[in-house]
């Protein structure tokens, strides 16, 4: 009695240490897997990063998953086939497993199968479609368009069109037999062990004892629900495998932004206090993908001297901030090419020449850090130096609402996820209280919002400037947030920190900043159509001076 008690207490422990070991192992598996993709996806371009493949989701539980289900799948096996034929003989085994080997011959099956479902049936279509009006988001436009009786009437017809056609997913519908005869065909099979129970109590009676009756039908018991976890496991594991293996076609993945092999600068000493040069000859480009058949930048040719400012003008779709972004390195042009100082641009160090580089746009993004990271991330040697960052704050003009937050320059305005309620929560006021003041955020309006993302880029831009390394600056029409004193300001701020830096802008309210550009190119609908200095293009007439004459238009009394 003692010696089982101790086995079972030595049981025990061997169980929860296996836990437990288990449970490190996958958690080092996940986190190193967790690090591979977070490093694979921040050395991704821009252009990589937005085809299907690089999109497929990879999970790091994934690797250790598959890890597990293959030990699973080996050992199970060798359950059935090592220790199941040593105790009953291979004809016994056969029998008893022959049941689930037909079940999964008749029955017809696409799990782990590479396929695409599409739904075809209108009235399906039509009820998925008037179902996602009920989302929260369109709630305002349901309720003052007065629109819910139409809704629901029209949902009632898209479903009485369905009628009886089920509903279930996809792989359950294609799993459902048109005829009895599979069915009773498995009846029968499955019935193999008794005859063989009936066969032996037949022709060998003596060799038949109860006891041994027993071991037979519990052994029949045991290889059944092992060969049948088998075929379950064996159906995931081509699903686990699949997934892994889209973790390393994500980790494998080439960037479609080659590397060059050239530093930038080549040489400190030529390009101190010097800006970059840039020479783009027959320059075309269309978006990868696109559905559009238009080329985003057609046959453009223009050069930027050293420590040039040059401003971009254009209407909407000209390809303003397509052509922003060639110069940036971070789309790969369809034809032409750009050099840099004197060298096509795909033969420096990617990270090396965006070291050089300051782009400022105008997609407007918060990082989920503090409002003093946000800022010191423009130049990262400088995070720790406060003052500097209030400096580019104020010049980004970020400054005064960063004072009017409790935290200051520590407040995070756009926090992770860090706390979720369970479902049985949720009926608790004093848990959903204690949720929401785990989780509570700066309360700030839309528009307010958007000023601060706008301000903080701002911010970040000039943080950047503190650092002598950057040549090259863009500023692709950041003001949207902006009325027409703060732009000026802006624009004004940027171009005295130029210091000897080519600066490149983008403008819609380009008036005050044309007159003092070194150069102004003026596109339409993907083209370079002018390009010049304030006055040649003024007195030449053509693009330019309609698009500022209607600017000018509107300051003008008539």
């Amino acid at each position: 009695m003692g010696a089982r008690s101790a086995c079972v207490v030595l049981n025990g422990l061997i169980h929860w240490w296996s836990k437990h070991v288990a449970l490190m192992y996958k958690t080092r598996v996940k986190y190193h897997f967790e690090e591979k993709l977070l490093q694979a996806n921040l050395k991704r371009d821009l252009p990589t990063s937005q085809d299907n493949e690089s999109r497929s989701k990879a999970d790091p539980d994934d690797a250790f998953n598959f890890l597990q289900q293959s030990i699973d799948l080996l050992r199970l096996v060798y359950q059935v086939f090592g220790s199941g034929l040593n105790s009953t003989g291979p004809l016994f085994v056969v029998l008893c497993i022959l049941p689930l080997v037909a079940r999964g011959i008749v029955k017809t099956e696409i799990w782990g199968k590479a396929y695409v479902v599409q739904a075809i049936n209108s009235h399906y279509i039509r009820k998925m479609a008037l179902r996602d009006l009920t989302n929260d988001s369109l709630k305002q436009d349901m309720l003052s368009g007065n629109i819910c009786d139409y809704v629901s009437r029209e949902y009632h017809r898209a479903q009485s069109g369905l009628r009886d056609i089920p509903a279930g997913d996809a792989e359950s519908l294609y799993r459902q037999s048109k005829t009895p005869f599979a069915d009773i065909a498995l009846g029968i099979v499955g019935d193999l062990p008794i005859l063989y129970f009936a066969g032996l109590a037949i022709f060998t009676p003596s060799k038949l004892s109860m006891i041994h009756l027993a071991i037979l039908e519990q052994t029949s018991i045991s290889l059944r629900y092992t060969f049948s976890h088998i075929v379950f496991t064996g159906k995931l594991w081509p699903s686990d495998l699949n997934r892994m293996k889209s973790i390393y076609r994500i980790l494998d993945l080439e960037n479609q932004v080659k590397d060059g092999e050239f530093p930038y600068p080549c040489s400190q000493e030529d390009h101190r206090g010097k800006g970059m040069s840039l020479c783009i000859r027959n320059l075309s480009f269309a978006y990868p993908g696109s559905k559009s058949d238009r080329t985003a930048v057609i046959d453009a040719s223009f050069s930027i001297p050293s420590g040039s400012l040059a401003v971009i003008v254009g209407g909407n779709g000209s390809g303003k901030s397509t052509l922003i972004k060639l110069l940036n390195r971070l789309y790969v042009p369809s034809s032409g090419e750009i050099l840099v100082d004197g060298k096509p641009i795909e033969q420096y160090n990617v990270a090396l020449l965006r070291r050089a580089t300051a782009n400022l746009t105008q997609d407007h993004n918060l990082f989920p850090l503090s409002i003093r990271e946000n800022i010191g991330l423009g130049n990262p040697s400088l995070l720790n130096d406060l003052d500097k960052i209030i400096e580019s704050a104020k010049l980004g003009g970020a400054h005064d609402f960063i004072t009017n937050f409790a935290d200051g320059y520590d407040t995070v305005l756009r926090p992770v996820q860090t706390a979720y309620l369970s479902f049985a929560a949720n009926a608790s006021d004093e848990l959903l209280a204690q949720y929401k003041a785990m989780e509570k955020q700066a309360e700030l309006s839309a528009n307010l919002f958007f000023k601060v993302e706008s301000d903080n880029d701002c911010s970040r831009t000039f943080m950047r400037l503190t650092s002598d390394d950057i040549k090259f600056v863009t500023v692709d029409e950041p003001s949207s947030a902006l009325d027409p004193q703060g732009e000026f300001e802006l624009f004004e701020r940027l171009r005295q920190a130029r210091k000897g830096r080519t600066m490149v802008f983008v403008t819609h309210r380009f008036g005050h900043l044309t007159k003092h550009a070194d150069l102004i190119i003026c596109m339409k609908d993907g083209a370079i159509v002018q390009t010049g200095k304030h006055d040649e293009l003024m007195e030449m007439g053509g693009e330019y001076s309609r698009l500022y004459n209607i600017q000018a238009g509107a300051f003008m009394t008539s």
